[in-house]
């Protein structure tokens, strides 16, 4: 592979990881979609996504889309809430993923790797040396998740929302650079919304059986194919609820009601739950009014929709709703999403890994043994 003074290639078949609390997406640069998309944990399992971008045919054992509870099998997530929590079980799961998965030599090829703006340069550092030390890549990218995720839409400024498996944040980018004293979080994602369903279906009587594992999977797809966020929740609730029936892999069915869109409105009204926490919207608008005031009209004229959570039929139609309300009178806002939304900040990977004007950007191994692993603070933040 060629050195810092010849570098034309190596966006040519880079790598681009997107690691996550739930799932780790990785692939090359240019295409449309991951590869890989595998649980971002030691003991995986491996999916890949169908022509639509859905994540679907699994292989390995079954596995749920949020992570596991109380009573799981010991496999353990590599990551939380952004961070790094165990770094044995990330370079295991990223080994199988290159050799396995993408079945490449990773000494032949760059990485593109992104990661939480609220992560600490300590943590930057280790990735590089593992993936410099350990892994013998050739070269090296570090780029923020919510700036990626613009990218995927054609912005470098925007309002990023970003509803995930463990919580939702909301980050404004300004010129292709976060504004972390702007973000704002609430650990409440997918998991929570599942966790509240089950809480829900259980006090109807209608509570899928079988193990933990088990019980998680047939949630997630409950939900996925189901439950949708209300445009008009009280509304919705007065006016009462056609219960259906969903069917079960293993014919036995469970009854839905006003579950259906009771659940996913945990990410608006949290409090529904008992949990002392503003609703998705207000994070917005909390995070909007933290942002310099000359730069709020274009990030409310951006609001980029993101994460597995935003999948939910309805969250963009009701988040544009939302804000339109609390926003001052007379504002723009518009709120985008894609079907593809869950993969937002891999596809951003994907695209600038690929270009020509990106190349002079990499960290090559000769930088990194001249410089040592603190050439990713001073290179990429």
């Amino acid at each position: 592979m060629a050195e810092h003074n010849s570098i034309d290639n190596l966006g040519d078949m880079a790598v681009v990881i997107d690691p996550g609390s739930a799932y780790t997406k990785a692939g090359f640069s240019g295409d449309e979609r991951p590869r890989a998309v595998v649980r971002s944990t030691a003991g995986r399992s491996a999916y890949r996504p169908d022509e639509s971008g859905r994540v679907g045919g699994f292989r390995g054992s079954s596995a749920a889309a949020d992570p596991p509870g109380p009573g799981a099998p010991s496999s353990h997530s590599a990551l939380g809430d952004g961070l790094i929590t165990d770094w044995d079980a990330l370079e295991q799961l990223w080994s199988a993923l290159l050799q396995e998965e993408l079945h490449v030599c990773p000494q032949e090829h760059a990485v593109l790797a992104t990661d939480s703006p609220l992560a600490p340069p300590a943590q930057r550092q280790r990735l590089a040396e593992l993936l410099f030390e350990q892994f013998g890549v050739p070269a090296l990218y570090l780029s923020h998740r919510p700036v990626l995720s613009l990218y995927s839409y054609g912005l470098v400024t925007g309002l990023l929302v970003d509803s995930g498996s463990s919580a939702t944040r909301v980050c404004p980018v300004y010129s292709g650079y976060c504004l972390p004293h702007a973000n704002y979080s609430m650990p409440l994602g997918g998991a929570a919304v599942s966790a509240y369903l089950r809480r829900l279906l259980g006090e109807a009587g209608s509570r899928p059986g079988g193990g933990a594992s088990e019980r998680r999977s047939l949630l997630r797809e409950v939900k996925r194919q189901s439950c949708y966020v209300s445009q008009d929740f009280e509304q919705e609730l007065r006016q009462g609820s056609e219960v259906t029936e969903y069917r079960l892999p293993d014919n036995t069915t469970v009854a839905l009601g006003n579950e259906r869109f009771r659940c996913a409105e945990l990410l608006f009204c949290p409090s529904l739950d008992g949990a002392a926490q503003p609703g998705v919207h207000i994070l917005a608008m909390s995070s909007l009014q933290s942002s310099a005031p000359e730069w709020q009209e274009e990030l409310l004229a951006n609001v980029v929709v993101c994460g597995g959570s935003s999948l939910l039929g309805g969250f963009p139609e009701r988040l544009q709703a939302e804000l339109e309300r609390l926003a001052p009178r007379g504002s723009r806002v518009r709120v985008l999403s894609s079907s593809q939304r869950h993969f937002s900040s891999w596809l951003g990977g994907s695209i600038v890994a690929g270009l020509s004007s990106f190349q002079p950007l990499w960290v090559t191994s000769a930088d990194y043994q001249e410089q040592g692993p603190a050439v990713v603070q001073r290179r990429f933040y």
